[in-house]
């Protein structure tokens, strides 16, 4: 159990956004904002368990299905709800290399009641839930803004992420690769490999099968397992928990961790699109 929070610093609010997809303590002092999803003309938060289904049954229906970053005025509600028990806030958030969700936050940020430090975690997904958990947990434990701020980045710079998906399509149309990575990777029906690193996604693997795409996904997870620390495992998936099984077992098997399983959410869904499987490794409790 944390310590309590003794008031002999001046208190540290988070926030983070609804890209982050892992377990997020139901806390007083951590806010989501939600980006919205666009399908079929009807507008809907990123928010609750049945958005990444509802996303993907758009595109199964082949409605077109965009995103959009939270506006200036959300987080400037968030802000405001904080700064009623905190005297500072860091708002920790989605690449932005893949979203303009921190150029949003920095301009409600810049017209904010109390001090916010708006941080760019250059990672999505579970790298972002652990580094706003980190953020969270220094901030119980009455961290400055700064020690806070340094929690989140050090959390979300271990983090690493791998995933493969079943087309190229939705990531190229949503301008998160280049149009000659589409190219390679829809090539000959083959099934890519990508990596989230710098804030940005490449292309690590082209495997020629679905199976041959998870063997990858375990193999390339050994490389940042052999780094000093406790590492978990997370297994991702987007509205099919069952397509990943067979991924978490063979991480089980290979590495002898728990692994957890997650659902992406809907706004990445929306960009990988169907067939998503996916592993991340992030630093432990």
């Amino acid at each position: 159990m944390l310590p309590s929070y003794d008031g002999s610093v001046p208190r540290v609010g988070v926030v983070t956004d609804s890209t982050a997809a892992g377990p997020l303590a139901a806390s007083p002092n951590l806010r989501v904002v939600p980006l919205t999803i666009i399908a079929g003309g009807d507008e809907f938060p990123d928010s609750g368990s049945a958005v990444s289904a509802r996303v993907l049954a758009a595109l199964g229906e082949g409605l077109p299905v965009s995103t959009s970053q939270p506006s200036a005025q959300a987080f400037a509600a968030a802000y405001r709800e904080a700064a009623k028990t905190c005297d500072t806030v860091v708002s920790v958030h989605i690449s932005g290399g893949l979203s303009g969700t921190v150029h949003a936050a920095a301009l409600a940020a810049s017209a904010a009641d109390v001090p916010v430090t708006v941080v760019d975690s250059r990672t999505a997904g579970a790298g972002l839930a652990v580094a706003a958990t980190a953020a969270l947990r220094a901030a119980d434990l009455g961290g400055s803004a700064a020690s806070v701020t340094q929690a989140a980045l050090r959390a979300a710079r271990a983090s690493v992420t791998y995933f493969a998906v079943g087309s190229m399509e939705h990531l190229r149309r949503g301008g998160r690769i280049t149009r000659a990575q589409a190219v390679v990777g829809s090539a000959l029906g083959v099934r890519p490999v990508l990596i989230l690193r710098d804030g940005k996604i490449e292309v690590d693997h082209i495997a020629r099968s679905r199976m041959g795409a998870q063997r990858r996904l375990v193999d390339v997870v050994e490389r940042p397992l052999q780094r000093q620390g406790d590492w978990s495992l997370i297994a991702y998936h987007c509205a099919d928990p069952s397509s990943v099984e067979p991924l978490a077992a063979a991480l089980r098997d290979r590495f002898g961790l728990p692994v957890s399983i997650v659902d992406v959410g809907g706004v990445l869904g929306a960009h990988v699109g169907p067939g998503l499987t996916g592993v991340a490794v992030v630093p432990g409790a």
